[in-house]
């Protein structure tokens, strides 16, 4: 997907929630480890955290797009 916003390739991903909101590239959601718990380790695997982590936001994966340029994640739902 092309950013609207700067032109560039976005990567696509997915958008999870645990105790935090965050989205992780689509190479990292497979497998056993795909639900992260903290923001060590998202950002060991490539995502990054949307939100300050908090109790009980649990909710179902939503394809998303990362663009690294311009800080926008764009989310399909």
């Amino acid at each position: 997907m092309i950013c609207p916003y700067c032109n560039n390739q976005m990567k696509k991903g997915e958008v999870q929630s645990t105790r935090m909101i965050y989205w992780q590239p689509e190479e990292a959601t497979a497998g056993v480890n795909k639900i992260r718990y903290s923001k060590h380790g998202v950002e060991k695997h490539g995502g990054m955290v949307l939100s300050p982590p908090q109790m009980n936001i649990i909710s179902k994966p939503l394809i998303g797009y990362h663009c690294s340029s311009c800080k926008k994640v764009i989310i399909d739902y």
